[in-house]
């Protein structure tokens, strides 16, 4: 099922722990949303993105530090407040991102398509 709308993931109540740690799951991603071809994290601070990529859908986990990113498509702009290891966003192929993250920040992200295959982004 392909989504074409961004999605909130919420982390909550999606995890295990003992004495020492706690594992938050992501899961089920093929059903939901896709299956990863490509694994990476963005560290530093700054704005990261303003660009999109055609035929390549995301999920942006921050790691460490809240950041705020910024969608739009069509005219149409959405802004969600991220909490780290708490929410994740899906981002549908063409929509535009910008990731604001303050200094320290780590972020994972998660590609539909590996990096040789991505269509090449275009600069906003």
């Amino acid at each position: 099922m392909k989504k074409h709308e961004p999605e909130l993931i919420k982390l909550e109540g999606k995890s295990t722990a003992d004495n020492n740690a706690e594992l938050k799951i992501i899961d089920e991603l093929s059903e939901k949303f896709f299956t990863p071809k490509r694994i990476y994290f963005i560290n530093g601070y700054g704005e990261r993105g303003k660009h999109y990529h055609e035929n390549c859908d995301q999920i942006i986990a921050p790691i460490f530090n809240p950041q705020t990113i910024h969608l739009k498509k069509d005219g149409q702009f959405l802004t969600y407040n991220l909490t780290p290891l708490i929410d994740a966003i899906f981002i549908p192929r063409g929509w535009s991102l910008t990731l604001n993250m303050p200094p320290k920040s780590i972020t994972l992200a998660l590609a539909s398509e590996s990096y040789k295959n991505t269509e090449t982004f275009k600069e906003l």
